[in-house]
């Protein structure tokens, strides 16, 4: 049966379709049917639509698995994940993104989150060195930024980009005085974490959020910034354990680099009778092909999943 998708349409929505079906009037070639133009815009319009819709189920999901897991966590601790993450495995859903969404959802409660704002967002302030390794401190913090960050968005003076984000959260940070421009990249005792700035602590503690003070918006001229990526890798040893990585890139190039990096790693640990699994690419955006095809034979396998023959 197929799912069909309710789609709410905005004010703001309505305006952009009567200004995109004013666009008609601009068209003069004899030959160029106008109402299969029409068909074509309205059809390309609903789509949309239905893309975003798609967008805000994808991020009310996340939260959804993230509450219930934690849930179970409080009712049975570490035993759960039995088979939470065999029920996780099952449907794709990779362990390391599976923690980072739970350590996004513990840190934002959901009597604290914005209606309508995107997960990517809380993801981002969770994922940043916030100046402190309490997370009773560290939850205040980033409570404060959460408002500071949405006051933005409803502004319109940010966007979803990573560099929008952390220019706001770290000016915002700086002018608290929770870290300096100088503050050093923390390190993980678990995760090896390679050139990121920042550091996510996980805890079982909650806080009360308190009273967020009025936010000052600045005026922000939008910026082009590179593509941001964050590879997520595990290497495994047999009975020695495994140990979870992430590399942090930006740019195309640094990309292409990393990828070729993690290639030669994923070989020598091969050599060394273990095996570099579960790599992914977190990203709100897929990976455009043209990238994905610079990469060398053996990279592009080994994030693909593809059988590689030397």
């Amino acid at each position: 049966m197929e799912q069909t998708i309710a789609v709410v349409e905005h004010m703001e929505d309505t305006q952009l379709r009567e200004q995109m079906l004013s666009w008609l009037d601009s068209i003069h070639d004899p030959y160029v049917s106008k109402k299969r133009v029409e068909s074509l815009l309205t059809e390309l319009y609903q789509l949309f639509l239905e893309y975003r819709e798609l967008e805000q189920l994808r991020d009310r999901n996340r939260f959804a698995i993230a509450d219930r897991v934690l849930q179970l966590e409080r009712l049975l601790g570490q035993p759960a994940y039995q088979f939470i993450d065999r029920l996780a495995s099952y449907f794709g859903y990779p362990e390391s993104l599976l923690r980072q969404h739970l350590r996004v959802a513990e840190l934002f409660p959901p009597e604290t989150r914005k209606p309508g704002l995107r997960f990517s967002y809380y993801r981002m302030i969770a994922e940043m060195h916030l100046g402190t390794k309490d997370f009773a401190e560290r939850q205040a913090r980033a409570l404060h930024l959460l408002e500071v960050v949405a006051a933005h968005v409803e502004a319109g003076a940010i966007t979803s980009n990573w560099h929008d984000v952390k220019s706001v959260v770290q000016t915002e940070l700086q002018s608290r005085g929770w870290i300096t421009s100088s503050l050093p990249a923390a390190r993980s005792e678990t995760d090896t974490v390679i050139d990121v700035s920042y550091r996510v602590e996980e805890s079982s503690q909650s806080v009360i959020p308190a009273q967020q003070e009025p936010v000052t918006i600045p005026e922000v001229v939008p910026t082009v910034y590179p593509t941001r990526y964050v590879i997520h890798f595990t290497v495994q040893y047999g009975v020695d354990g495994d140990s979870a990585y992430t590399a942090v890139c930006t740019g195309d190039s640094a990309f292409l680099k990393t990828m070729e990096m993690i290639a030669a790693v994923a070989d020598t640990v091969a050599y060394q009778n273990g095996i570099l699994t579960g790599l992914y690419i977190d990203s709100d955006d897929p990976l455009p092909l043209s990238l994905l095809n610079q990469l060398s034979a053996s990279a592009r396998a080994l994030l693909c999943g593809e059988a590689h023959d030397e």
